[in-house]
């Protein structure tokens, strides 16, 4: 609940029994039910809180770097930027999300050269480059290449260029990076 300057709850700021907190903001007085507790152990915590720290840190590095060594990458960013966001917040966040890897279609795959292996690759801003590389059962690498991107952007593309006896047990090993280097890697056994 929130009121403006109600005389009963204004400059109170706390817990009211186990049930409910107080708290001001601007000239608002606002109870709400008290926060839950994680049920994350307090090390795992300690370092979830401090991977988001540094994944930050990192993120706003990249933005100011862009802004003063990459005039035209900046200008990419201004060109994409929605509402009264700034081009440095769309560099921001495109350093903070790495792209995402979705809807593998091994289908046509049938271990021959020339089958084409799909994959949708995701990022806010843009994918750079979707490597794909295939073990074999036995972990040896059989093959390792760039796909081309399709023509409806999302989709990237393999054509294989090796002969694999033995699809079944093959492991798919699918890298993602964006402008910013972030890599998402998805690994897959046929």
């Amino acid at each position: 609940a929130k009121t403006n300057r109600n005389f009963l709850t204004f400059n109170y700021a706390g817990k009211v029994g186990k049930q409910y907190s107080l708290r001001n903001r601007g000239d608002q007085s606002i109870i709400a039910s008290l926060p839950k507790k994680s049920r994350k152990s307090s090390s795992d915590q300690e370092l979830t809180q401090q991977n988001v720290k540094d994944n930050f840190q990192r993120a706003v590095m990249y933005a100011k770097s862009v802004r003063i060594n990459n005039p035209e990458l900046m200008a990419q960013y201004e060109a994409v930027r929605k509402g009264t966001q700034s081009a440095f917040n769309v560099a921001f966040l495109d350093a903070y999300k790495g792209p995402r890897l979705k809807d593998l279609r091994t289908d046509e795959y049938e271990g021959v050269a020339g089958n084409p292996i799909t994959v949708e690759a995701l990022d806010n801003f843009r994918v750079k480059s979707v490597k794909f590389t295939l073990f074999s059962p036995d972990g040896t690498k059989l093959e390792e290449g760039e796909g081309k991107q399709a023509v409806s952007s999302f989709q990237w593309v393999y054509t294989t260029q090796v002969a694999n006896p033995s699809v079944t047990g093959t492991k798919l090993k699918i890298t993602a990076k964006d402008i910013p280097d972030n890599m998402t890697v998805l690994e897959v056994v046929l």
